[in-house]
């Protein structure tokens, strides 16, 4: 069995303030980080720690997560927090993971956890591709052979028995270290085995590292963007209801559900973006439970179709109608919007435009509705 522990109970001062939580493409730099362990088939169970102020948070996190088991409260060295967070752990063996280490692959946690079936302590490591110098005051002086350092990334792989013994120890010696296995090497004298880390796998340290993690996130061909459209006839005896509003009209829109025209673009735009089917394939005008069905209940069905594997970052839509005017409603309409799909309502926005009394709809015989979705795909 292999547990993770993922420590992020700093707090950020090199960053200038706490990172882990800050919003990156629409979600806590920290679900990023989680989310390569959770694809991750061999790892059974994730251990977070974090500091007091963040464990509420990281409650929440528990339902993104079914591996994520125990959100445990870090102490005030580094080594305080792993030993917290290792006493917790189930697994057999054990990776100790930056939390700040969001863009770390499921094929370097892959290597790790092999590797530790012939080693007892396994790091990742880089090589330095810079000459490399000491510094004296301000001044630099002589080389350093680059063919003898290394970098070292997380995460670092330990035999559980071993890494516990080695940080019950050094705790109650009060020896803290920068990383795990230089602890292990100092306390047990056990040295570490390396494989070849990533270039990618950068800790984020800077405000600047933020520009680089977006810039990572988006690439790739995850960035996806989907349209959606829909129109009904407007009857007299029918409810108007747009973006699951209900709004005061002469006359409704004719549908199998409600008729929330806007709603059902903006579904099919988030299921075009995420490469799902379609509304009316999903929910087919055939089937008789969906009669008379709430949209907005409709808009959460799919919330759940794509949850953790596909992130909004915003949507953007336009109704056309001739009457009633729409804009007092369009704040209402927001807020029903983001609570269905869980996310903040500055990512959302709505326009309405009215038909010059042409056409169908200018001659108030018809509502339609358009939506885009961009979004990111998280698999």
């Amino acid at each position: 069995m292999v547990s993770a522990v993922i420590v992020a109970a700093g707090k950020g001062e090199r960053f200038g303030r706490d990172k882990i939580f800050l919003n990156i493409a629409g979600r806590p730099l920290i679900f990023w980080t989680l989310l390569k362990f959770e694809e991750t088939d061999e790892v059974d169970e994730i251990i977070l720690v974090l500091r007091k102020e963040n464990l509420e948070r990281g409650e929440e996190l528990k339902q993104h997560f079914r591996k994520l088991f125990h959100i445990v409260l870090g102490g005030k060295e580094r080594g305080d927090s792993v030993f917290n967070g290792l006493k917790n752990t189930k697994g057999d063996r054990v990776l100790i993971h930056d939390g700040a280490r969001p863009l770390v692959s499921s094929q370097l946690i892959k290597r790790v956890i092999k590797e530790l079936e012939r080693y007892p302590a396994v790091v990742p490591c880089m090589r330095i591709p810079d000459t490399v110098k000491n510094l004296e005051g301000s001044k630099v002086q002589g080389v350093v052979d680059r063919n003898s350092i290394v970098a070292i990334q997380t995460p670092q792989g330990f035999k559980r028995d071993l890494i516990f013994e080695a940080y019950k120890r050094a705790i109650e010696e009060k020896k803290y270290f920068t990383d795990d296995s230089s602890l292990l090497e100092e306390v047990l004298g056990i040295k570490s085995h390396c494989v070849e880390g990533e270039k990618n796998n950068i800790k984020i340290t800077y405000e600047e590292d933020i520009k680089l993690l977006e810039a990572y996130l988006m690439k790739g061909g995850k960035l996806r963007i989907g349209i959606g459209f829909d129109s009904h006839r407007l009857v007299e005896g029918r409810k108007l209801f747009i973006g699951g509003v209900e709004i005061p009209s002469e006359k409704g829109a004719l549908g199998h559900s409600d008729g929330d025209a806007l709603i059902h673009a903006i579904i099919d735009a988030i299921l075009g973006a995420s490469g799902q089917k379609d509304i009316g394939m999903l929910f087919p005008d055939t089937d008789d439970k969906y009669r008379g069905i709430s949209s907005i209940t409709l808009l959460e069905k799919v919330r759940e179709i794509i949850e953790n594997e596909f992130e909004i970052v915003n949507i953007d839509s336009v109704v056309k109608l001739e009457r009633p005017k729409i804009s007092e409603y369009i704040p209402k309409m927001k807020k029903k919007i983001a609570e269905a799909l869980k996310i903040p309502e500055e990512r959302i926005n709505i326009k309405g435009k009215t038909g010059e009394k042409t056409g169908p709809v200018g001659e108030g015989k018809l509502i339609e509705a358009q939506a885009v979705c961009l979004g990111i795909l998280l698999k």
